[in-house]
């Protein structure tokens, strides 16, 4: 049986509104099954800067600004970068396991090329269409 235990955590945290304890508790939960190599924060404005200072300044985190105009909601917008990124990481074999956040968007093709891949799948996502692709869920959190 195939074991998982290297994750990379990569979160649309301007487009899914996850908030730091949220974000916090969603670690928590990855790291009781695994340990996370790598985190990924997109969607950082100078206000999320400072909100996740704690995650970015403590573990090897990036973190990739807010790339829309401001006529958008946040409803709108899906975050590209996640998924070429995701994609990118698995083919180089980084890690065994993906914990995706993400707000709005079909993110199904994606999940199932990591799935196909033969990567862990932990999800959460504001939209349910991309569940059925996960094998793990990460838990409900209030929007911003």
């Amino acid at each position: 049986m195939k074991t998982f235990s290297k994750f990379v955590l990569l979160a649309d945290v301007d487009n899914s509104g996850i908030g730091l304890d949220e974000l916090k508790k969603v670690i928590q939960k990855i790291e009781a099954i695994g340990s996370i190599i790598y985190i990924k924060l997109y969607g950082c404005t100078d206000k999320k800067l400072k909100e996740f200072s704690e995650i970015i300044n403590g573990r090897c985190c990036d973190v990739a600004p807010v790339l829309r105009g401001k006529q958008k909601s946040r409803k709108s917008v899906m975050d590209i970068r996640i998924i070429v990124d995701a994609i990118k990481l698995a083919e180089r074999g980084v890690a065994d396991s993906f914990a995706i956040i993400a707000g709005e968007g079909d993110y199904g093709y994606m999940l199932s090329a990591l799935r196909a891949m033969g990567k862990f799948i932990a999800g959460r996502f504001n939209s349910d269409v991309n569940l059925s692709f996960c094998d793990m869920y990460l838990g409900d959190f209030q929007s911003a």
